[in-house]
């Protein structure tokens, strides 16, 4: 019994140290299910595909520089720009803008760039753009040779003119090809009694008409000897006339619409017309305006 009693006590401590390690394990598995243990690492994250091609890449020539611009591409970072003097290359990058322009200061004028540009991101370099070109030109130098002697055009003698000259003389002396009789002065000019009207410029007066720097019943009144008189001086005569008819009441001559009146002969005569003008002749009272300040 007593060699039984040992076999059944030892085989008790064997089954209860095995219960006991199960328990363990049980303890552990159910400690890493239930969240006491680490947490599992993290997947690493995924990378992007590259950018697409680069479309739309233009190259403008400026004052000592070259401007690039080209299309946005969805997902990239930057752009590579390359450059080479040959269209199929090599090139080499001079630069990694995140935008979509670029401007090549580092150039020489005269010499043709050839450009390409590629989008990048963390999954790589996309395939690069066509190829375009610019070039800044140089200085440019230029021989005009001009021969005054061939294919000339005479001047019109009648563009040395002069309008009313003081005198004959003055035509003579100083080669006036072409002589006006024209203006505000000889508008309404009669030829007749050589009599003038400056209109609202000097209170609608009658005055002796002169020309050539004479005084009326000379040849500086008298439009057909002012005619003659610029011919012997040596020029050609433009005279400007009134061609409105009217007749005169005084002497029953009909003629343009011209100064009717002699010498000093008020249009709008104070006494005459009995109203008081809103401005008159300070050199002749009788002489207004023709405007009634009563009524305006």
């Amino acid at each position: 019994m007593t060699g039984v009693n040992h076999a059944l006590s030892a085989w008790a401590r064997v089954s209860r140290h095995k219960m006991l390690l199960a328990v363990v394990s049980l303890g552990m598995a159910g400690s890493l299910a239930c969240g006491g243990g680490s947490s599992p690492a993290p997947a690493p994250p995924s990378t992007p595909s590259a950018p697409g091609q680069v479309t739309g890449l233009t190259a403008m020539a400026g004052a000592n520089q070259i401007v690039l611009s080209w299309t946005a591409v969805s997902g990239a970072t930057s752009y590579d720009v390359e450059r080479g003097t040959a269209s199929t290359g090599p090139f080499t990058s001079i630069a990694t803008p995140t935008g979509t322009t670029y401007t090549d200061t580092s150039i020489t004028a005269g010499v043709t760039y050839d450009y390409e540009v590629a989008a990048v991101n963390a999954g790589g370099t996309g395939t690069a753009s066509a190829v375009v070109s610019a070039i800044v030109p140089g200085s440019l130098s230029a021989q005009i040779t001009v021969d005054a002697l061939s294919n000339r055009h005479g001047i019109s003698p009648l563009v040395y003119g002069v309008n009313f000259p003081p005198s004959a003389a003055y035509i003579t002396a100083t080669g006036t090809t072409f002589v006006r009789w024209g203006g505000n002065n000889s508008t309404d000019y009669n030829w007749v009694n050589f009599d003038a009207n400056l209109d609202n410029d000097w209170y609608f007066q009658d005055d002796p008409f002169g020309a050539l720097g004479l005084n009326s019943g000379s040849t500086g009144a008298d439009s057909q000897a002012f005619v003659k008189d610029v011919v012997a001086a040596g020029a050609d005569p433009l005279m400007t006339m009134p061609i409105l008819t009217t007749k005169n009441p005084v002497s029953g001559i009909t003629a343009g619409w011209v100064a009717k009146g002699g010498s000093l002969y008020d249009s709008f005569s104070v006494a005459k017309y009995q109203y008081t003008p809103c401005e008159f002749n300070p050199y002749a009272s009788d002489d207004g305006d023709g405007v009634d300040s009563a009524t305006s």
